[in-house]
């Protein structure tokens, strides 16, 4: 009818609704839903780390061929690996001296030498996670830590591995920003088994 007044009580329901719907949805944009699963590590223990340990060399091996995937702009993934591991022991071992050593040689003066190899990096896909989620278009990150004594001797390593999934159908996070979140929490996990690897590895088999 001419003259119609649509915004009525009826068409007012209507739209409320869907009101609950449409803020959930933002709701969950914002938040960038992610939730962190971390793959059982494989860790062989040759020694103990010298009691003295003031310095320590981070070297970070070249990644494979095929190693990463779906890194978008990213470029150098192995060092930024290796500058995450820096930071995240800084916080634990401030009393170490840490450098990363990119001259390819055998580091000199250092107590301990600390080699970071990326053995898998995917970045996922940013599609998947946004409009399908719950585990779609995940990120996946693998890496395995060494340690050497003065005597270029291995202490010990880890191989070390998470995923990071959209457990629901809303998520915004770009394929980098996935990888340096996951380089970052890889980073933390291989400083908590750089400084204690006897530890570290205890605490990992009590697991059930």
């Amino acid at each position: 009818m001419a003259g119609e007044n649509r915004d009525t009580p009826g068409a007012q329901g209507d739209l409320w609704m869907f009101r609950p719907l449409l803020s959930a949805v933002l709701i969950l944009a914002l938040a960038g839903c992610v939730s962190v699963t971390e793959a059982p590590p494989g860790v062989t223990v040759d020694g103990t780390l010298p009691p003295d340990v003031k310095s320590a060399v981070i070297v970070a091996a070249p990644a494979g061929s095929g190693a990463i995937r779906n890194a978008g702009t990213l470029t150098d993934v192995p060092r930024l690996f290796a500058l995450s591991v820096r930071d995240a022991l800084e916080k634990k071992r401030p009393d170490w001296r840490l450098r990363i050593d990119e001259s390819g040689r055998d580091p000199a003066d250092r107590d301990l030498t600390i080699t970071t190899e990326i053995l898998d990096i995917d970045g996922g896909s940013a599609g998947l996670r946004f409009w399908i989620g719950f585990g779609a278009g995940a990120a996946e990150a693998r890496a395995r830590i060494t340690l050497l004594d003065r005597a270029g001797k291995a202490i010990a390593s880890a191989e070390i591995a998470e995923s990071a999934i959209c457990p629901l159908g809303v998520c915004g996070d770009s394929n980098e920003e996935m990888i340096q979140a996951g380089l970052q929490r890889l980073a933390a996990e291989a400083a908590d088994f750089i400084v204690d690897p006897a530890g570290y590895r205890s605490r990992k088999q009590s697991k059930p």
